[in-house]
């Protein structure tokens, strides 16, 4: 029985955790940018209230989940064969926060490139992504039997996360090309380029890396949801990226 919970529920649970964690990052972040932006744009208000929102009620579908299995199921080890409403709700959740920050980078793209193919190529990446991500989530209603979910979704989840990788990485990439492009030789501009750089490499290489471990969680350990704790984790690390460069940063660009 210890090594049943254990391969099912560490994984969740540990994710879990951090979440909690990294969520209290983003209330501060947020309550912050609503002290020093009041009279910002109405629609980056939107977009900050809404990212927050949806964090909410990721972080307690997340806690449920644990709550489910380990209190209100203990010693079920049936139950624990087979998935509960709330986690494949909180990675949807999930999905759409990635699919709406890599939106938001990628319109940065088009606003330093000023070439709107590269932003149309971003855009069907990551909308694809977005698609592969729902998908997959959405056969945990049709498949909620873990053994079972996995075998059927075993190409989709691998595809749909090294797409992640990809396209979170080359967003960063195209961003930080353009970026240096725009540096004048001016002491403080380029102060600012050089830090607009560093959140972008950071941003591009930590949900990068995330995905990557999902996929060698996935593959590695098949019969263990290790996986689902990066999965849970990314999340956070989307909004985290956007309320601290997205948001804030950007009206930086303009400024110089």
């Amino acid at each position: 029985m210890p090594s049943v919970v254990m391969s099912i529920m560490q994984g969740p649970l540990c994710g879990a955790l951090a979440n909690m964690l990294l969520y209290g990052v983003i209330c501060m972040q947020t309550f912050r940018y609503w002290q020093a932006y009041e009279h910002d744009r109405n629609i980056l208000k939107c977009l900050v209230a809404f990212i927050w929102i949806l964090e909410t009620a990721h972080t307690a579908l997340t806690i449920y989940t644990v709550e489910f299995y380990l209190i209100m199921r203990f010693g079920d080890i049936t139950s624990l064969e087979y998935a509960m409403w709330g986690m494949p709700t909180s990675v949807i959740i999930g999905f759409i926060i990635a699919y709406a920050v890599n939106l938001c980078f990628i319109w940065r793209v088009l606003q330093l490139s000023q070439k709107r193919w590269i932003a149309v190529c971003f855009f069907i990446f990551a909308t694809i992504r977005c698609g592969f991500g729902l998908a997959n989530c959405s056969l945990t209603f049709f498949y909620p039997k873990w053994q079972i979910f996995e075998e059927r979704v075993y190409p989709t989840m691998v595809v749909g996360w090294v797409l992640s990788a990809v396209v979170d990485s080359a967003i960063a990439f195209t961003l930080c090309i353009y970026l240096r492009k725009r540096r004048t030789g001016m002491k403080r501009t380029d102060n600012v380029l050089n830090c607009l750089l560093l959140y972008t490499i950071n941003t591009g290489a930590v949900t990068s890396f995330c995905a990557v471990l999902v996929v060698i969680m996935f593959l590695g350990l098949p019969n263990n949801l290790a996986f689902v704790g990066f999965v849970q984790v990314q999340s956070k690390l989307y909004a985290i990226s956007l309320l601290a460069s997205c948001v804030v940063v950007i009206q930086v660009i303009f400024s110089i």
